[in-house]
């Protein structure tokens, strides 16, 4: 009960600048990034952006993993896979409805 009431308690917290990490090594078939951002409430909206024309990334290409850490504060990693395209620049956004809060990094190959 103890954990809910501190839930329950904290409205909302602001999500830590996301860090995008590209393939050391892509391979020439698929690109892989991950974007990570931590200690945000409530639960995030990733997206994936494509910078070059500024659409929004197909959701089926990503795989989100969001967990609750010891602060109760929701971590999130993102996982975006596409096809090998050369100078691919993407762009993760994560989003906070509560604060209005909407942090992107890009990342070029």
């Amino acid at each position: 009960p103890g954990l809910l009431l501190l839930l329950s308690g904290l409205q909302a917290a602001n999500y830590s600048m996301p860090v995008v990490s590209t393939p050391s090594s892509p391979s020439r078939d698929e690109l892989t990034f991950t974007c990570t951002s931590t200690n945000g409430y409530p639960r995030p909206n990733v997206y994936w952006i494509n910078k070059t024309d500024n659409s929004l990334l197909d959701e089926a290409l990503q795989n989100n993993t969001v967990s609750l850490n010891s602060r109760g504060l929701y971590d999130v990693v993102s996982v975006l896979r596409i096809g090998w395209t050369p100078n691919v620049n993407v762009g993760c956004c994560i989003e906070n409805v509560l604060l209005h809060q909407n942090l992107t990094v890009s990342s070029q190959t």
